[in-house]
């Protein structure tokens, strides 16, 4: 398959998921209004802040297990134990933070919760997510996609046919998570169908063995999700669900597009390893992604700066005047984030995850500590903008503070002044990166 057409079968999959999300978060803004966009937004954030409970870090171990293994029911099941024991604390946490700690009316605390813990748990990060982006088979994620998108539109059209309450519309969530797991548990079990059950004895202590390898990222997925989400939190400490709401209609709309960095690195993923497997840490592959992301970020991030209270408007209405601001500011994070989503899986690949959770450290407390100043100062405004400036932290310079990791910000110099020096040839070379196959490579 040529990297182009990879590029274009992971861009379905995360396209889809784009415009649902657009879809089902005008839905919930324009129909229930500022207040009950900053409930939900709330306790999604707490669902993400605490999803390092199952999660634990295993991601890209995970991954890099089903890149290497044949055997890979032995991954899967030894995974999915771990992640099942942490799910069930992932609830209960969610539940109660929520419950005593928040400004969420008691009638909406459960609802919310089991809603937005079941989105989370059956998110990007499930064990058959994961093998799927690691064996690069973006057909079968995109199908998973497309039909419970579906299935889950289906439901909020009777939603809002029937005129039913905020508590029912936002069951959607739960409809498209488990229509797209039940689609990809049936296609995972027909490709392992001739591998054998590992016993339980064994999946457990091949889980241990994968918690071990992930100790050092494990923190850092503790950190990383307050790093990105609590901005939501002291928010609404501080100020009110209706500003939460406001910032989060701004923040689901970033969020988005975060996906385009991500298909980068899951589209070349296999032959990423192989290049780094090489001690090539500024090679050909490497280099195009890096370059093939300042297009994109930079690229978005002009766009929506100039059109920010208009989209703000078009798509929610005159009630959420003041969001347009807040998103011209958040929308820069892409040029950060997508660095981030490209560089912590080099870490990984590399087995420098202390690197991973020095920098995050540094970042989740610069973030935490100016947020707190900032939002009592200037508002929402002034935490997207500590936002911006946490990102930049965290995805590019604090690279800088490792000898290892210095190549990384180098290259991204390197690229940015081809791309502005010779817009041109550096544009050619994209393109012809794009359009190239599998014998680039010697497959």
């Amino acid at each position: 398959m040529s990297n182009i057409r990879k590029l274009i079968w992971f861009s379905l999959d995360n396209l889809g998921g784009v415009l649902f999300g657009l879809f089902s978060i005008v839905f919930i803004a324009r129909i229930y209004g500022p207040t009950n966009m900053g409930y939900l937004s709330y306790i999604q954030a707490l669902a993400s802040i605490l999803s390092c409970v199952f999660i634990l870090g295993m991601d890209n171990v995970v991954m890099k297990e089903y890149v290497l293994h044949r055997d890979k029911k032995r991954v899967f099941y030894a995974v999915s134990l771990v992640r099942l024991v942490g799910g069930i604390v992932f609830f209960g946490a969610v539940f109660g933070w929520a419950y005593f700690f928040s400004k969420t009316p008691d009638e909406l605390v459960l609802a919310l919760a089991f809603t937005a813990c079941v989105t989370t748990y059956f998110g990007k990060s499930s064990a058959f997510r994961l093998y799927f982006q690691a064996t690069e088979q973006p057909r079968v994620l995109s199908i998973s996609t497309v039909a419970s998108r579906v299935a889950a539109i289906a439901y909020i059209l009777g939603v809002i046919y029937f005129q039913l309450s905020f508590i029912w519309a936002i069951f959607y969530l739960v409809v498209y998570s488990v229509v797209a797991q039940v689609i990809l548990l049936c296609e995972f079990y027909r490709e392992t169908k001739d591998e054998v059950f590992p016993a339980i004895a064994e999946s457990l202590r091949y889980g241990k063995q994968l918690l071990s390898e992930s100790k050092f990222v494990f923190f850092s997925s503790i950190l990383f999700p307050i790093f990105m989400y609590f901005d939501v939190v002291i928010i609404e400490k501080f100020l009110s669900p209706e500003a939460v709401g406001l910032y989060g209609v701004a923040t689901k709309l970033v969020m988005q597009l975060l996906f385009v960095g991500h298909i980068f690195v899951f589209a070349f993923f296999t032959r990423l390893n192989q290049e780094l497997n090489e001690q090539q840490l500024d090679g050909y592959i490497f280099r195009n992604i890096v370059r093939l992301m300042i297009y994109c970020s930079v690229g978005g991030g002009i766009f929506v700066s100039l059109t920010g209270d208009y989209i703000v408007h078009l798509l929610y209405g005159e009630q959420y005047q003041g969001a347009g601001i807040i998103l011209k500011i958040l929308i820069w994070k892409l040029v950060f984030s997508y660095f981030g989503a490209l560089f912590s899986r080099v870490l990984i690949i590399r087995q420098w995850t202390s690197i991973e959770l020095a920098k995050t450290i540094v970042a989740s407390t610069v973030s935490l500590c100016a947020s707190i100043v900032a939002v009592q100062i200037w508002g929402a405004t002034g935490v997207a903008t500590v936002s911006v400036v946490s990102y930049a932290i965290a995805d590019l310079f604090a690279y800088l503070l490792f000898a290892r990791t210095r190549i990384f910000f180098v290259v991204v110099v390197q690229e940015l002044a081809r791309i502005f020096i010779r817009p041109i040839e550096a544009f050619r070379q994209s393109v012809a990166f794009l359009v190239e196959g599998r014998q680039r490579y010697g497959h």
